[in-house]
């Protein structure tokens, strides 16, 4: 098992959160008729070890190991990479929720989306009913946009 930069593909030191990696006599060859797939998936290999000659199964779940053990943190798909940093969509979900009393906690989400250069994030936030004037939208949501741009340094594009 390694824990492994997913875009680098550099195993990373213990305690750092990476994509899980396995190798072994028991990790399947791959899928049928699909070989592309399967040197992505299937057939990875460690760039910052020229001594391992191995092949590896990319698992898709993000963790850590520390003290010998694994912990599984997430998921790749969920991870987020905006202007090279990789952000976890529900870290910012709880800190938007925090910001403001009049939003709904629980009752948001952030996700990425393909801009021109990189990746961008979406957020999509439930305000209080009743709670916030419309003529009061377009503020809160530059101060949305704003305290998470400071936090993540990750900018959210205007919707409204």
């Amino acid at each position: 098992m390694a824990i492994v930069e997913p875009e680098s593909c550099a195993r990373l030191a213990d305690g750092r959160v990476g994509e899980v990696w396995v190798h072994g006599g028991s990790v399947g060859k791959g899928y049928w008729n699909q070989p592309e797939r399967n040197k992505e998936s299937f057939q990875a290999k460690i760039s910052n070890d020229e001594n391992d000659d191995r092949e590896w199964l990319r698992t898709g779940d993000l963790g850590f190991i520390t003290n010998g053990e694994l912990f599984i943190s997430g998921r790749l798909k969920d991870l987020v990479v905006v202007n090279g940093r990789n952000l976890y969509p529900q870290d910012i979900e709880v800190f938007v929720s925090e910001l403001d009393p009049r939003l709904e906690k629980g009752f948001g989400a952030a996700f990425a989306v393909q801009g021109d250069v990189s990746e961008e994030i979406v957020l999509v936030q439930e305000v209080a009913p009743n709670e916030v004037p419309e003529s009061e939208w377009p503020a809160l949501a530059r101060a949305l946009r704003s305290a998470v741009a400071a936090e993540f340094q990750a900018p959210i594009q205007p919707s409204c």
